[in-house]
């Protein structure tokens, strides 16, 4: 799992990277200057309303596919957890009283599934068959296991996503 210390992270990507080096920024100037800053990590959030494209995560895409009746590509090897908008809202209005000035919290699910297995489902949901799923390795800039650790949240703010996967 995912924890939330910046020591020895290498993310693999340049969003990784990006994502990574804002954490860091807003943690540079609460410090320079003296600003109190929290930083909530998004992990893998779906909900309604999402548009696929080629930065949207393979959950908003394959469901997009499997509409259109479009090849979903798979990687194997690869396993996601995702977490519902709701859930994401709630973390993010946690109160203010519970405030902890530059620490860093993973709001996200520790519910863990293959991209495979994933792509099944939705096409079971959406009555389509599993000829539109295309198997594929995975490429070196591709995240094999992307689960977050939610343990700070939990024992800090007492916060925990609730929606499982299949309820959302």
């Amino acid at each position: 799992p995912i924890k939330e210390n910046l020591i020895g992270l290498k993310p693999l990507n340049i969003y990784g990277i990006t994502k990574l080096q804002a954490e860091e920024l807003i943690l540079h100037y609460a410090e320079k200057y003296n600003l109190s800053a929290m930083i909530f990590r998004l992990i893998n959030c779906y909900g309604p309303g999402e548009y696929p494209n080629f930065f949207r995560s393979v959950l908003t895409n394959y469901f997009y596919s499997a509409m259109h009746n479009q090849p979903m590509l798979v990687h194997k090897g690869c396993s996601r957890s995702w977490c519902y908008f709701d859930d994401i809202v709630a973390g993010l209005s946690l109160p203010i009283s519970q405030f902890k000035n530059k620490e860093i919290y993973n709001i996200g699910i520790e519910e863990l599934y293959s991209i495979e297995d994933l792509a099944k489902m939705i096409c079971d949901l959406s009555g389509k068959p599993h000829s539109l799923i295309y198997y594929t390795e995975r490429g070196n800039l591709d995240v094999k296991t992307k689960i977050p650790s939610v343990e700070k949240i939990k024992k800090e703010l007492k916060f925990e996503a609730k929606t499982t996967f299949s309820e959302g």
